[in-house]
């Protein structure tokens, strides 16, 4: 689709009309592969939708960080033995597990369903 066909009231003549530019393109929405976008969607519905999913993946994320740095600490202490004092590394990773375990998950208190 041309440009003129998506804008026809655009000519090089006409100023910018909403913040576009004469050849500035729409956005074009993201892929997500079996899940339609749609990009005129602001409802609070959607945003808070979007956002639920954020937080579960940041989450989700920060708990398998915390538990890869503990088999990381494990297998070190199993390879070097009384050679390396590991109890600093292990209080730090029970620091972020603590701070993981504070950011909001999928339903935060106070913004749906407890679970």
């Amino acid at each position: 689709m041309s440009k003129e066909t998506q804008y026809p009231s655009l000519t090089k003549s006409d100023p910018p009309i909403n913040g576009k530019i004469e050849g500035e393109t729409p956005p074009t929405p993201p892929t997500h592969p079996g899940k339609e976008y749609k990009l005129e969607d602001f409802s609070q519905q959607a945003i808070n939708r979007g956002q639920q999913e954020i937080n579960y993946l940041i989450t989700a994320v920060d708990e398998k960080i915390v538990d890869a740095l503990k088999q990381l600490s494990y297998a070190v202490a199993k390879l070097a033995g009384d050679k390396v004092d590991l109890k600093p590394v292990d209080r730090a990773i029970e620091e972020v597990s603590a701070a993981a375990d504070k950011v909001a998950g999928e339903f935060p208190p106070g913004c749906g369903d407890e679970r």
